[in-house]
């Protein structure tokens, strides 16, 4: 059975064949310096309160493998469809497969959020660039929580909200 930190870590990451948990490595003991704990690659969002508390068990169940690769290739089919330039059926098919996702695997899990993004995309191209920028802006929150503020995908996120408010005649905005 397995216990410890590995027990307490989100259902969606069970399956991992990378990193720490595919290599079977202990966690590195947690350090006292707040300053070691920023470069640690931590990615749990914790409350205000002590590091060495353990943030609280996602008991979500493990998505089944067969309903992720579907996802997956219905998210690549919304890609398809909004490279061919038919955002409108894209943004259908983001929309749904983001859904899913989230029911499957919570509103803050990278894939949700891709879809997420690829949504408020389509609504970009569609001429909705009111609820292209609110969707961006959410997206771009929840990555900047989860991943971090410099990951590539909460900048992307960025870059899209910034390319929205200048489309807006909002310039100032989109620089900040």
């Amino acid at each position: 059975a397995a216990t410890g930190r590995a027990a307490r870590l989100p259902s969606w990451t069970r399956g991992m064949t990378s990193g720490r948990k595919a290599a079977g490595a202990a966690p590195a003991a947690p350090s006292e310096d707040p300053a070691a704990a920023a470069l640690s690659g931590e990615w749990i969002a914790r409350p205000a309160g002590r590091r060495d508390e353990e943030p609280p068990a996602d008991t979500r169940p493990a998505p089944p493998e067969q309903a992720l690769t579907t996802l997956a290739g219905r998210h690549n089919a919304g890609l398809s469809l909004g490279r061919l330039g038919r955002w409108t059926e894209a943004g259908e098919v983001h929309r749904a497969v983001a859904a899913e996702r989230e029911h499957l695997l919570g509103p803050d899990h990278p894939d949700t959020l891709s879809s997420r993004h690829e949504v408020a995309l389509s609504l970009s191209r569609t001429g909705r660039a009111a609820d292209a920028l609110r969707e961006f802006r959410q997206v771009t929150d929840a990555r900047r929580r989860v991943l971090g503020a410099d990951h590539a995908d909460t900048l992307a996120a960025r870059q899209e909200k910034a390319h929205v408010l200048g489309r807006m005649g909002r310039p100032f905005e989109a620089h900040q």
